[in-house]
């Protein structure tokens, strides 16, 4: 499979702390269970679009991240502009600064929340509205480059071995004015455990070419048909 190529995503979410705990009074560890997480997915894919838009993924577990949608059920899908600063990003989601380092902390820079995110992606909702994430989804963490986030909730999850395949319901979407930029288009792609951009676009068949196979499949189509009818029962 590693040599298919997939869109990658940043998923965002936030493990919030139960009321009635006091973090004073926790150790670090304890601490460590609760903010924000994410993770880089090369396995979003759209499942449906009516009559809810949907989308589906998998992840492997124990995860941190898993713990935190079981949780807030919310999260965001980030995509991001295929450039040097979104596979720096990537890689720090899929576990390249080591599994006891919080991406959140390491590259805050390229992190906010969404409270600090009004106007760095346009207003223009294509599904949802800007009240639902400012009463559900305040507290979700998204990518500051992103061209488009998805916000979503989950719906369904599935265990398959040491996997989770979970099914999300798109309950907002935001995206800036680069979405569909030369420079952007296609987001990240994963190919053969690297990140890469789209590349040129393939040539189309001609229509000659096209006339010529529907020829083939008619001729062949009535060679069939000859056959049938010559067969003795």
């Amino acid at each position: 499979m590693s040599s298919l190529s997939t869109p990658v995503m940043v998923l965002t979410t936030n493990q919030a702390m139960p009321i009635g705990l006091d973090p004073v009074i926790m150790d670090e560890k304890e601490l460590e269970s609760y903010g924000p997480r994410g993770m880089t997915l090369s396995s979003v894919c759209s499942l449906s679009v009516k009559p809810l838009p949907m989308v589906c993924f998998n992840l492997q577990v124990p995860s941190r991240t898993s713990a935190a949608i079981h949780s807030r059920k919310m999260f965001a899908l980030n995509i991001l502009p295929p450039n040097h600063d979104s596979v720096k990003i990537c890689r720090a989601f899929a576990g390249g600064l080591g599994k006891d380092i919080n991406p959140f902390k390491a590259e805050e820079e390229y992190l906010t929340t969404i409270d600090k995110n009004v106007g760095k992606l346009s207003d223009e909702f294509e599904i949802g509205s800007e009240k639902f994430i400012t009463e559900k989804a305040s507290d979700i963490p998204t990518v500051k480059s992103a061209v488009a986030v998805m916000y979503c909730e989950a719906k369904q999850m599935f265990k398959a071995q040491d996997h989770e395949i979970w099914v999300a319901e798109i309950v907002a979407v935001r995206s800036s004015d680069r979405f569909l930029a030369p420079d952007c288009v296609g987001g990240v792609l994963y190919h053969k455990r690297a990140f890469h951009s789209v590349g040129e676009r393939l040539k189309e068949p001609s229509i000659k070419e096209i006339n010529d196979s529907r020829e083939r499949g008619r001729s062949k189509l009535s060679h069939c048909i000859e056959f049938t009818d010559s067969v003795i029962y």
